[in-house]
């Protein structure tokens, strides 16, 4: 064999590679780029379509690690956050590799798919829409979490193209997205090949993506005029963002519940100088902790005693200084508080830190009642956070008891605690009045807010508007609370009711069910966010065939690598 034609040398092979996974890596950087902190918008339609490009001209050859360092750097690049966790960085960091890990394999298959569509000679406008949107739906489906990483996320403040929101979720605006750079990509692969793009690449392909994106902004133009005449005021819901630094939120002495309580009384004087709410809202796990339970030594304090029994630091119960601040306003207001409840581990339960103990993060609604002694504050309803944060709030596998006790030393010396909690199992839906007209709301509890499902179930049950406490200082110094904010505006149109979130060290925001935030508290501000969250919209057609939907898009998806062979023009 002649040197010309020898075999290149496994170091070469390996050089190539690398060469290929570092420009699959930074095509999809460049798309990261889009998204928060740095949110270069016009990005959105440059790093996709040349990673879709460098697939496209090595579909024969070194797909596999251009694919891979796409992956790595999109999956890895939007979880980013999850490292910078406060007062316990290097779980964080592990925590960060592990998800960006799992996100990786779950493109594998995606990968596979794309793949055979393009060497079965589909056009990248239309696969990459496909399969690509067709990923979106997995990670729904299966994970239920990681969702951050669609690509109509970064388009989340163009208000008029996000209306079609309504009608199949973030689906429609990634799947443009996917469109458009599917389209750039095939115009320049034609060109690198030398050859003249066919009439429906340079035609039919243009005229399809002018009209689609013609047909969702016409349709936001006329459905967010139409619908702003429906909209009507709500109560008026006073939210205390109280921007109390994650390394103070750790501290569990009595004397640091007290400070962060007054912190909150504070707000809640300047909210009743302001106006008369009628719900308070604090934010997640903001107060004292409530002990319910009958087995735990020594034992904590049962809500009514925060509630009604006079506390050693000040000679007050809390409803006496709810009483003292609102006056005459207190009868008729209502409270939402964030704690943290522990009760009894039923029986058979599984128990992780073997304390007998069911820990679980909550909310409570309180309402005033006339008692004998004077006014008092009775707990009425509850919800419990339902989608736990894993490694953070639980260890997930329970079943899986193989090393669990190295794992458990692990998160004590990392984490310094060992998350053991326990999930709720129903969505919460409450009425926030007495009348037949009061508004019904679904409250759910930070992470739960990139779950679009949780959102659905509450609107099924009837609620017309929904609230969400949070704590979003664990990641202090990230682009996490930006990110979560672009899911408001989604859950907000996808289910046409405001939401009104709350969160400890912002971004708190009111949001219309058009997607628009009527009030914002920025970053780490010890403010109120008051307003009356708009009310009146009918829940829209997302709501009964969004979870089908899914379903759908994934078997399109897998059924787009096994089309008829596509011919090319010479």
């Amino acid at each position: 064999m002649t040197p010309a034609l020898a075999a290149p040398s496994r170091g070469r092979r390996i050089g190539r590679w690398w060469a290929a996974w570092a420009a699959g890596l930074a095509t999809m950087a460049v798309t990261v780029m889009a998204f928060h902190p740095l949110a270069f918008r016009p990005f959105i339609l440059v790093g996709p379509a040349a990673f879709l490009f460098l697939l496209a001209r090595e579909r024969e050859g070194r797909f596999r690690p251009i694919w891979w360092g796409g992956m790595s750097a999109w999956g890895a690049g939007l979880l980013a956050w999850i490292g910078s966790l406060a007062g316990a960085e290097a779980a964080g960091k592990v925590g960060w590799l592990l998800v960006s890990g799992i996100f990786l394999l779950m493109s594998w298959p995606f990968g596979f798919l794309l793949r055979r569509a393009l060497r079965r000679g589909l056009p990248l406008v239309v696969a990459a829409p496909l399969v690509m949107t067709g990923f979106d739906a997995f990670r729904h489906l299966s994970s239920r979490g990681l969702t951050w990483h669609d690509l109509g996320y970064a388009l989340a403040d163009w208000n008029l193209l996000i209306q079609v929101a309504d009608l199949a979720s973030v689906y429609p605006v990634s799947a443009l997205v996917w469109l458009a750079n599917g389209l750039i990509a095939d115009l320049l692969l034609a060109r690198r090949e030398g050859r003249r793009p066919g009439r429906g690449l340079r035609l039919v392909a243009p005229l399809v993506l002018g009209l689609l994106l013609g047909l969702a902004l016409g349709y936001g133009h006329v459905r967010r005029g139409a619908l702003e005449r429906e909209l009507r005021p709500g109560p008026l819901l006073a939210g205390l963002q109280t921007a109390i630094p994650q390394a103070e939120k750790l501290d569990e002495g009595e004397s640091a519940y007290e400070h962060r309580h007054r912190i909150g009384l504070e707000l809640l004087r300047a909210a009743a100088a302001e106006a008369a709410p009628d719900l308070v809202v604090w934010p997640e796990t903001s107060f004292f902790p409530i002990d319910e339970s009958t087995r735990s030594s020594p034992r904590g304090v049962p809500l009514r005693l925060w509630l009604r029994a006079p506390r050693r630091s000040t000679g007050k119960s809390v409803t006496t200084e709810f009483a003292e601040i609102l006056g005459a306003d207190f009868a008729r207001c209502r409270f939402l508080i964030g704690a943290l409840e522990k009760t009894d581990l039923p029986v058979g339960a599984y128990d992780e830190a073997g304390k007998g103990l069911r820990e679980r993060n909550g909310a409570f609604l309180l309402e005033p009642r006339a008692g004998a002694g004077g006014p008092e504050l009775e707990r009425v309803a509850e919800a419990f956070k339902i989608k736990l944060v894993p490694f953070g709030e639980y260890i997930p596998f329970p079943g899986i008891r193989f090393m669990r006790d190295r794992l458990h030393r692990f998160m004590l010396e990392t984490a310094g605690y060992l998350p053991a909690m326990t999930a709720g199992d129903r969505v919460a839906v409450w009425k926030l009045g007495d009348q037949a007209s009061a508004p019904r709301a679904t409250v759910n509890v930070c992470y739960e807010v990139v779950f679009p499902e949780i959102f659905r179930a509450g609107r099924a049950a009837g609620a017309d508007l929904a609230i969400n406490v949070s704590n979003d200082a664990w990641y202090d110094d990230s682009a996490e609370r930006e990110l979560v904010h672009a899911q408001v505006r989604f859950r907000a149109i996808e289910n046409r009711f405001a939401i009104f979130r709350v969160s400890n060290t912002g971004l708190s925001v009111s949001m219309d069910p058009l997607g628009r935030a009527r009030r914002v508290l920025e970053r780490d501000r010890r403010s109120t966010l008051l307003d009356r969250p708009a009310l009146g919209l009918r829940p829209p057609p997302a709501l009964r065939w969004t979870a089908r939907l899914e379903w759908l898009v994934l078997i399109v998806a897998a059924l787009s690598a096994f089309l008829p062979r596509v011919r090319k023009s010479p």
